[in-house]
């Protein structure tokens, strides 16, 4: 298992997504098929860069996990995953519901 330590990639804090893309873009580079992002040394984390990150992990074949995040870095990220659940929850309930008439 590869272990990406994220720190190196600060800006002054991860805050855009185009942080995310560039981790992910390392993610892919490497041939494990098990791939450890390493939050240590990180205090903050954006909305945009946590559903980014989220979003590139659910759409590659790689596992990708994420270790040593903070208690602020880990509550972005269940913020996150809470509203792309609700998302996704109301799809499902738009597309099973009835038809609506305008």
């Amino acid at each position: 298992m590869k272990t990406i330590l994220v720190n190196k990639y600060l800006h002054g804090g991860l805050s855009l997504r185009s942080y995310a893309k560039d981790i992910m873009n390392d993610v892919l580079k490497h041939q494990d098929c098990e791939i450890s992002l390493d939050f240590n040394d990180v205090e903050y984390i954006s909305r945009s860069f946590a559903h980014e990150l989220i979003m590139d992990k659910k759409n590659t074949k790689k596992t990708v996990t994420f270790i040593n995040k903070n208690p602020n870095v880990d509550a972005m990220f269940c913020v996150v995953e809470s509203s792309i659940n609700q998302t996704n929850t109301r799809k499902i309930n738009i597309k099973l519901g009835s038809p609506i008439s305008i």
